[in-house]
């Protein structure tokens, strides 16, 4: 995959956060790390919570008309990170369709991938039974992370700060794991080359 796809300071645009803005309005409390203002009152609040919550449940999930299509609760809801990034930050309206699909191969590279991924197919047909329920925690635990890089961005984080931490634990985590192994291999007891007489 080209580094464009990966790296997301091709795509993402040093601009602010589209958040309201509370600048002139009265804060109700504050703390060291947060406030609430004043406006919208906490009734307002509940009131625009409860009639969404009432739409969901009427108009969207399985709770739906059955004479309308389906619409999940949530929608739209992305699972590659270039959509879930830009769409968190305001600015996946700007961005063309075709341009976050990667660029097109070669056809002998398809070709290759093709059989490679029949091969996969293969592999993956016999171990569905006992990955049904570690795929579920897995959608979870991604949720979980785009979800936790959404309230960090928005929280004023640097975007390319977080990536590049997680690339540099991913690295120490992987030397880690050959140290513990090389130490493993050094202090396992092993039987005599030669047997003693």
């Amino acid at each position: 995959m080209p580094a464009s796809f990966t790296d997301p300071k091709t795509y993402v645009r040093q601009v602010p956060i589209p958040v309201t803005s509370h600048k002139g309005i009265r804060i109700q409390a504050r703390s060291y790390t947060n406030y609430s203002a004043a406006i919208p009152t906490r009734d307002e609040v509940r009131c625009e919570n409860y009639s969404r919550r009432q739409m969901q449940m009427s108009n969207q999930g399985f709770q739906s008309a059955k004479n309308r299509p389906y619409k999940g609760i949530g929608d739209p809801f992305y699972l590659e990170p270039k959509k879930l990034i830009l769409h968190a930050l305001g600015q996946w309206d700007n961005v063309p369709e075709d341009d976050c699909k990667p660029p097109e191969t070669d056809e002998s590279v398809v070709e290759e991938d093709i059989l490679h991924s029949k091969q996969e197919d293969k592999h993956k047909y016999e171990m569905q039974a006992s990955r049904k329920k570690n795929d579920a925690n897995e959608l979870n635990k991604r949720l979980a992370y785009g979800r936790r890089m959404i309230r960090t961005v928005s929280l004023g984080r640097s975007f390319q700060n977080i990536v590049r931490e997680e690339a540099e634990n991913k690295i120490r985590m992987a030397e880690k794991e050959l140290d513990d192994a090389r130490e493993l291999v050094r202090t396992t007891i092993r039987q005599p080359l030669f047997p003693s007489q």
